[in-house]
């Protein structure tokens, strides 16, 4: 929960100092690898093998917004089942459909 309010507040302020984007970085790995569903285990962190080192900090706060979704919704996003929220940066989408393709 901690870490929802805290990208809340840092959503305006998206630079981060080395230390922090590490901390972040970490967390995000273990989230998308330790989902509960092995189909957005693989998904997810294919996602952050390929992408991780190109992801700005403003990009990696909206990965973590697309890590606090439940499994199914984004499999239905990437499948294009359903759309995704509006709030959600829909250039990550895009790029976590090109992985969902391969």
């Amino acid at each position: 929960m901690t870490f929802k309010i805290k990208l809340f507040f840092r959503m305006s302020n998206v630079y981060m100092n080395k230390d922090e984007q590490q901390r972040i970085i970490k967390r995000l790995i273990y989230r998308a690898t330790y989902r509960g569903c092995k189909e957005s285990d693989l998904l997810l962190s294919k996602f952050l093998s390929k992408h991780l080192e190109f992801l700005s900090d403003k990009e990696l706060l909206d990965f973590a917004l697309i890590l606090d979704c439940d499994d199914k919704d984004i499999y239905e996003w990437t499948t294009n089942k359903n759309p995704s929220p509006k709030h959600l940066n829909k250039k990550l989408i895009s790029m976590l459909k090109s992985i969902e393709q391969l």
